[in-house]
């Protein structure tokens, strides 16, 4: 198969739309899904393909003790009761000011 090929040699584009855009080039016709269906059953494209990032919205503190994040968790019957004094949850609270 035309993709295979250009997919495994090196400097190839890894991207659907890429590869969909040099297959033209060459007279192959393929439709996107079946490229990202490809690449999905790729495991060195599973492995490598850049992760999406997220854009997160950046918190603004001017002072300590005026935000906190909390987290409640929660130990379950795995948790050994001399260990942690037969607590099963913990509360944790962070000062955002101290997380910057």
């Amino acid at each position: 198969m035309e993709l295979a090929n250009l997919y495994h040699s090196p400097g190839a584009p890894t991207s659907p739309a890429a590869l969909k855009k040099l297959l033209a080039k060459r007279g192959v016709n393929l439709s996107i899904k079946t490229i990202t269906k490809f690449l999905q059953d790729e495991k060195a494209h599973q492995v490598h393909r850049k992760k999406k990032r997220l854009n997160l919205n950046v918190a603004t503190i001017r002072a300590p003790f005026d935000e906190w994040e909390s987290d409640w968790l929660t130990l379950g019957n795995d948790a050994h009761p001399r260990s942690n004094k037969g607590n099963l949850h913990i509360l944790v609270c962070v000062d955002k000011f101290s997380k910057m």
